[in-house]
């Protein structure tokens, strides 16, 4: 019969490989073997704790996973952790516990907590808790400070360059900060090395058939691909990443994230009717697991697709609702990209619907905050000015107009000269529904 160690080490296997249940069943079961032990052993319970919560990930939700509380597992982890007085498992413990804020509760409590699990990583001395750590706090902190991501993921990178890639643990973890790296340069709007970051850990991934972090990487190259216009390609990819994810009952916010993302690549492409089943399925499945960090993206979506010229169920009306209900989802749990998203969206709306005062408002109150904040995941900045512009010149701004309007050309042309192919760069320039109303813009006003 197999002890805990050995059950935990099989569930680690199986959760890398995409076999959640299994990886919950033999967690489970090292669990219930613990228990019955006469002396408690931090060690092996946290790892199962550990491994428990991340496979369990992609079900979680504000109400837990289907098999236990996931708050009960986060307090369980950190209460076994504090009381072993170990470093290092305090390190693991705050890193599940800032992985579940993220899911259910707020960024900055969330990158609260990771900073913590990097000090502990650290005074551990562990390498493997370093880089998790480090990564993970990394990748979250975009949201806040992207120079700082990228620091932090480069110094994660160096550490796991260090360690041996035959073993499975450490290439998992290699792929997962080469693609951590790739989105944050995305991000920051250099293109073409992000996409090589991300090429090189989706291929990574997938030798390895490390299915989880295939799925998260497939959707930040799709991110990427969406952006640039390149509508073929992007299909390509979150395709295979969906046709991949096991589908079972329960609602899972990798699908449900890549069936949104899909259906926003047909929106930009200038096909609604195409979009509205992807972006409505993600959707459902995000009412239901409910992460916090994911759920205002797929609201943003379905707003969008309300308000599209050509879908031939355009709400306006619908979408101002919920674009409310976004700003405030959004402010309350500090994911600044989707709220300044929503903002936009609903000025639009406001515009549409006769109400310029309001529209201005929003319009402003998004591009201030954006230019304090500096760029941020998942938001195009030149989209915010670009619609700063658009309203600004309804109200008879012009000057101040042309200022939103010359922002947005900077920066639409700074993200262009980091694609070395000249092809991608016209496509870019072209394809792209925004950058093309930026140049037709500049064309118009100048």
């Amino acid at each position: 019969m197999s002890g805990p160690e050995e059950l935990v080490g099989a569930a680690q296997l199986a959760y890398f490989h995409g076999r959640d249940r299994d990886a919950v069943a033999l967690c489970e079961q090292a669990l219930d073997l613990l228990d019955a032990e006469p002396v408690r052993r931090p060690e092996p319970r946290v790892r199962a704790l550990h491994v428990l919560l991340s496979a369990t990930q992609r079900w979680w939700g504000a109400e837990g996973s289907p098999q236990r509380p996931t708050a009960e597992l986060v307090a369980a982890v950190l209460a076994t952790a504090d009381d072993s007085g170990d470093p290092l498992l305090k390190s693991m413990a705050r890193h599940a516990r800032g992985a579940y804020l993220i899911a259910s509760n707020s960024l900055p409590e969330a990158i609260s907590v990771l900073e913590e699990a990097v000090r502990y990583a650290r005074v551990s001395g562990d390498p493997l808790a370093q880089v998790d750590a480090i990564a993970e706090l990394g990748h979250h902190m975009a949201g806040r400070d992207l120079h700082r991501t990228l620091e932090l993921l480069t110094e994660a990178h160096a550490l796991v360059d260090g360690l041996d890639s035959r073993d499975i643990g450490v290439l998992v973890r290699s792929g997962r900060i080469a693609g951590f790296l790739g989105v944050g340069h995305f991000d920051a709007g250099n293109f073409d090395e992000g996409e090589s970051w991300l090429r090189r850990a989706l291929a990574d991934l997938e030798t390895a058939g490390i299915l989880d972090q295939f799925l998260m990487m497939s959707n930040y190259l799709g991110q990427l691909l969406v952006a640039a216009g390149r509508f073929a390609e992007g299909r390509e990819v979150l395709g295979r990443a969906i046709d991949r994810t096991p589908r079972e009952s329960d609602a899972s916010t990798h699908l449900g994230y890549n069936l949104g993302l899909l259906g926003k690549l047909e929106l930009e492409s200038g096909r609604p009717a195409e979009a509205a089943g992807p972006i409505n399925e993600g959707w459902r499945h995000l009412r239901q697991t409910r992460h916090a960090s994911v759920r205002p993206i797929l609201r943003n979506y379905l707003a969008e697709l309300l308000i599209h010229p050509g879908y031939e169920r355009r709400d306006p009306a619908a979408a101002d609702r919920l674009l409310v209900e976004n700003e405030e989802d959004a402010r309350r749990t500090g994911f600044l990209r989707s709220e300044l998203n929503a903002l936009i969206l609903h000025a639009q709306v406001r515009l549409e619907l006769g109400d310029l005062p309001g529209a201005v408002t929003l319009a402003e109150q998004a591009a201030t905050r954006l230019e304090k904040a500096g760029a941020l995941p998942a938001l195009r900045s030149e989209e915010v000015h670009l619609v700063h512009h658009d309203v600004l010149r309804r109200a008879g701004r012009d000057a101040d107009a042309q200022r939103a309007l010359a922002r947005a050309r900077d920066i639409l042309l700074a993200k262009a000269e980091t694609m070395a192919d000249p092809e991608h760069r016209r496509v870019f320039l072209t394809r792209v529904p925004v950058s093309a109303a930026i140049l037709a813009a500049t064309d118009r006003w100048s």
